[in-house]
């Protein structure tokens, strides 16, 4: 949730009245502002006739977002209430939708000092869809492509294509003019006429209107880019879209969907409601769509506060000494742990995850070690015990990749085996764009690499012990219950799961 975030104008009759607020109506009629960040407005397939409805971003504050492309914003509207003007034939009646449409859009830094005009001269709003051309006056914005009851349409598109055909509003300020910030951007409907076939539709903003009817819904209105490339990396700054004058609504005492040749269709919104959000830039780029980082953690041990269940605190637990054996490569004592729960926690790092995915279908596990070994005890159709939880964790992998978390049960993967981890892209929706196949494995106990538990491990223990009040760190192979000791403990541990060696951890090449 953002802190103070709104900001509105109510007006009222014969007062004005300007008041921050946490964005709790105040009655009357309403017209809110809301703003997103990082969404695509697909400008290549625009600009070759496909009308590719836009893809919204996400209303959070904190974002972050790499200096070295444009940032995607996107301005949402809602507009709700019952129409309050004592002594007006519109007093009393629930609104059609908004009539006309003004905001303004300025960028400010943590010292609420005006970014708005960059260093250097692009301006620093612009729109990819409208070619980023100064002298285009609708170049620092564009209607988002969001409208799609009757098409995929723009507040100033026809009916057919899924538009409530406004008129659009726009006054470009150039520097040193209020320097670059949006004025008065907007639309709105410049006459109503429904005689015969229809001009014009009511309902924006609404996603129901008081007649029952379907309305264009609460979705974004405009978009544009910010050029970010001379802001200040690992600094935050706020984009605010403010209302600006003649924010209008179409009158409920008309029933608006049936009306023709109304003149005075539209009254002032009662109070109009304005956002900021917050995002911070980065110099590191993001990084590459696809699996980004393969990790084994100890879960519910010292590094992550001995806790069972999935935290923040398990990224302080990844075994720093390991890494997730590939296809074509050849296994070694990197690929496996010695922790004394065995395997119950892989972390993986993606670009970009959308969900959890599914067990069965977008992720699979097996357990096993190389077929060649002849024991039929090792067999890749076992399946392991199912994860007891798994959590997303978005921005919060490798270069602000998403981090997804699984954990086992504590000893519920059998040591001495491989475990395959197998991520299937399906149709994409999950969000990686190919297969992903990566193992780690497990022998309880094993100091020296040889895939087995036994005295000479047991010695190895006793000759490197880490006692108060030093701490074992967590690539030390002689703490094998990892909790910051090497002690008779550990030994205890390696006596009490010893490894024949017709069940020891089998050597693999993993040949694709």
């Amino acid at each position: 949730m953002r802190s103070i975030r709104h900001f509105s104008t109510s007006i009222g009759v014969g007062l004005l009245a300007v008041a921050a607020l946490t964005g709790q109506a105040l009655g009357g009629s309403r017209m809110a502002f809301t703003l997103e960040l990082g969404g695509n407005n697909h400008a290549a397939d625009w600009k070759s006739g496909i009308r590719t409805p836009y893809t919204r971003g996400n209303p959070a504050d904190g974002q972050v977002f790499y200096i070295g492309e444009l940032l995607n914003y996107a301005v949402v509207l809602e507009a709700s209430g019952v129409h309050d003007q004592p002594g007006h034939d519109s007093h009393g009646k629930e609104i059609y939708g908004a009539a006309n449409i003004v905001f303004n859009i300025e960028l400010v830094d943590s010292s609420n000092n005006d970014v708005s005009w960059p260093s250097s001269s692009q301006p620093r709003f612009v729109s990819t869809i409208n070619n980023m051309e100064g002298s285009d006056p609708l170049a620092p914005t564009s209607f988002t492509l969001s409208f799609l009851n009757f098409g995929v349409g723009r507040l100033i598109d026809r009916i057919a294509q899924g538009g409530p055909r406004m008129e659009p509003i726009y006054t470009y300020p150039t520097q040193p003019v209020l320097e670059s910030k949006l004025i008065g951007m907007g639309a709105g409907y410049k006459e109503w006429v429904r005689s015969g076939q229809t001009a014009v539709v009511p309902g924006v903003g609404m996603v129901t209107m008081p007649n029952g009817g379907a309305g264009f819904g609460v979705v974004p209105i405009a978009e544009g880019q910010i050029d970010i490339s001379d802001l200040t990396p690992g600094a935050t700054y706020t984009l605010r879209v403010i209302p600006g004058n003649g924010n209008n609504v179409l009158r409920g005492d008309l029933n608006m969907a049936q009306a023709t040749n109304r003149p005075a269709f539209a009254v002032a919104a009662n109070e109009t409601v304005g956002d900021e959000i917050t995002f911070t830039v980065t110099d590191q780029p993001p990084c590459t769509p696809g699996i980004v980082g393969r990790y084994v953690f100890y879960n519910n041990s010292k590094w992550d506060g001995n806790t069972p269940d999935i935290t923040v605190d398990d990224f302080n637990a990844i075994a720093t000494d390991k890494v997730a054996l590939l296809p074509c490569e050849t296994s070694s004592f990197a690929n496996y742990t010695s922790y004394s729960k065995s395997l119950n926690g892989i972390i993986i790092d993606g670009c970009r995850f959308t969900r959890v995915p599914t067990i069965g279908y977008d992720i699979w596990f097996s357990m096993g070690v190389d077929a060649s070994a002849g024991d039929p005890v090792y067999t890749w159709y076992d399946i392991p015990p199912e994860p007891i939880d798994m959590q997303l964790f978005p921005g919060q992998g490798i270069n602000q990749s998403d981090r997804l978390v699984i954990i086992w049960a504590d000893n519920a993967i059998p040591t001495n085996r491989w475990l395959l981890v197998m991520l299937f892209a399906q149709d994409g929706s999950w969000g990686i764009p190919n297969d992903d196949y990566f193992m780690f494995g497990n022998v309880i106990g094993d100091v020296n690499g040889d895939g087995m538990a036994s005295p000479v491990d047991m010695s190895s223990i006793r000759n490197n012990p880490v006692f108060p009040p030093s701490v074992a760190p967590i690539t030390n192979v002689y703490d094998i219950n990892r909790d910051g000791l090497v002690s008779p403990v550990d030994q205890t541990i390696v006596r009490n799961n010893p490894t024949l060696p017709q069940n020891k951890l089998q050597p693999l090449t993993w040949i694709r």
